[in-house]
């Protein structure tokens, strides 16, 4: 998202992001040419907002106020990033109001979940909950922005959005930041890096590396990543390090806790291979584009929007969700496999400045504005 702001604004728009922050209305600051405004802290109060209730209730104050922010600014676009702010700011359908148009940038489809969640448990209550506001704010939308084909043909299943009113944005990454090191010569051992949830397939990565170990005993899996996120509890935390000692692998497997962006490259450029192991659609994966512009290999399921970034073979290897011995595998193939080292330190960098940075994505985004901008305008050809 940010590398769009900042690149509209290079283009000569008037850009101003809402985010969260200490709130004061009357008060912005600009950073490379974007105005940033702070509708007040992303969790009011106590850990209770922690909660489903909590976190609904506020994206709700933060969509009123955000509403409120624009009745100010008068735009001729908002683009949403968050369905619940965008359920409280988008409450007519197209057609039926006046005023700026709207785009909402789906970045994951709860309809495109397919975990199986204790019947009255948070995430179950999250997903059903998000599946209704999705569509709801899709329809209301003037068009549908999807990160991957994966999520667009997801939400052309799962709503009554019409196809030509969803486009393709790929995510982008700040090539600059996250690219590959010649100074990293010694590169080792395996990396992971995202929310410690089930979804994330981390206990079949564990179970994986008893095979990995077998052959292997030196490598280490360094597992990055926060262990309470919204609706996590950190529970599976705690059932992961069971896991690990369960299956004697604590030389082997380590967990590094959260680690800040600024950070993130260097870790990616330290590992020999970065693992993806998700068990249901991720989207389409920032850390595989991040992975692939730093020029290491990439061990992913083939779920979701992520067979769309890697070329097997070249710049990565798939293989089925939830499966330790296919995982196993194709981890060690990776670790072992020099030309495929060889071919993801210039492919994996290639290929992210070809379709994942700002240059490659501007006039994409565009021309989506225009789309919504003007209704008689036919839509682009998807590329």
């Amino acid at each position: 998202m940010m590398e769009h702001a900042r690149g509209l604004a290079r283009a000569g728009h008037e850009v101003h992001v809402l985010t969260v922050g200490m709130c004061d209305s009357d008060v912005s600051d600009t950073l490379e040419g974007v105005r940033f405004h702070r509708l007040g802290e992303a969790f009011e109060g106590a850990s209770r907002e922690r909660r489903v209730a909590g976190l609904v209730r506020s994206q709700i104050r933060f969509g009123l106020r955000a509403k409120r922010m624009c009745a100010r600014l008068q735009p001729d676009i908002v683009h949403w990033h968050s369905r619940y702010p965008c359920l409280v700011g988008v409450t007519r359908p197209p057609g039926a109001r006046r005023g700026p148009r709207h785009v909402y940038h789906v970045h994951n489809w709860k309809q495109a979940e397919r975990m199986t969640h204790p019947l009255l448990s948070p995430r179950r209550a999250a997903a059903l909950l998000g599946a209704v506001i999705d569509r709801r704010v899709a329809r209301n939308c003037d068009h549908v922005v999807a990160v991957s084909q994966f999520i667009r043909e997801r939400v052309v299943a799962t709503s009554r959005v019409p196809r030509e009113r969803i486009s393709i944005l790929t995510n982008v990454v700040d090539a600059d930041l996250f690219r590959p090191d010649p100074r990293e010569p010694n590169r080792s051992g395996i990396l992971f890096v995202g929310r410690i949830a089930a979804e994330k397939g981390i206990a079949p990565l564990i179970e994986a590396m008893v095979a990995v170990t077998r052959q292997s005993p030196e490598t280490v899996l360094s597992i990055a990543g926060p262990s309470q996120d919204g609706t996590e509890r950190g529970s599976y935390l705690q059932s992961c390090r069971n896991l690990v000692a369960r299956l004697g692998l604590e030389q082997n497997v380590r967990f590094v806790g959260a680690v800040p962006n600024r950070e993130l490259p260097d870790l990616l450029r330290r590992s020999r291979v970065l693992t993806v192991p998700s068990v249901w659609g991720e989207p389409l994966g920032v850390v595989v584009l991040e992975g692939l512009a730093c020029g290491i290999p990439v061990v992913a399921s083939r779920v979701g929007g992520i067979p769309e970034l890697i070329d097997e073979g070249r710049t990565g290897l798939l293989v089925r969700p939830a499966d330790p011995e296919a995982l196993g595998r194709a981890l060690l193939s990776a670790l072992n496999d020099d030309s495929l080292q060889g071919q993801a330190a210039t492919g994996g960098p290639a290929a992210v400045a070809r379709h994942h940075t700002w240059n490659a994505v501007s006039e994409r985004l565009q021309s989506i504005y225009r789309l919504a901008l003007d209704d008689s305008r036919s839509p682009e050809e998807e590329t």
